[in-house]
């Protein structure tokens, strides 16, 4: 059972729109992306590749603009940010993160970094998001 009131578990509801790209299979990333990932600073970027797509999240503070990309950039996505670090043998975070929100209907969309996990929400859900966390147990911080 996890503690959602363990500070590594306190939720934080960044301020920033997030945006969200995907190229198909032989479409060309532009250059602009590597460029982005090698800066230092403030700012969202990750980047995604399989075989069958990449996947770009950013905030909107990058700026980014991906020409030919298929992207979720009208729709403006808030995030949802465990505290962490988070050692890899924690279990269940994510389960219990979004279960609420399912039951709540909340669309969610995850990444996961080396330190934490990452979860958007639709900008116009991010209240009732915080709201139904709240309601199930987590510190939650900001969202207003």
């Amino acid at each position: 059972m996890l503690d959602k009131k363990s500070e590594k578990l306190h939720l934080c509801v960044l301020p920033s729109l997030f945006q969200l790209h995907q190229f198909g299979p032989g479409q060309t990333v532009p250059a602009e992306v590597l460029t982005l990932l090698s800066e230092t600073g403030p700012g969202f970027l990750s980047v995604t590749r399989t075989s069958e797509e990449v996947s770009i999240v950013s905030d909107i503070t990058s700026d980014i603009r991906l020409p030919g990309a298929e992207s979720e950039g009208e729709k403006r996505w808030r995030c949802i940010r465990v505290q962490g670090p988070m050692e890899f043998t924690m279990t269940g975070v994510m389960c219990d993160l979004a279960t609420p929100l399912k039951a709540a209907q909340i669309p969610i969309y995850v990444l996961s970094t080396w330190n934490t996990d990452w979860v958007l929400v639709s900008s116009d859900k991010v209240q009732d998001a915080a709201r139904v966390l709240q309601e199930d147990g987590w510190v939650v911080r900001g969202g207003d």
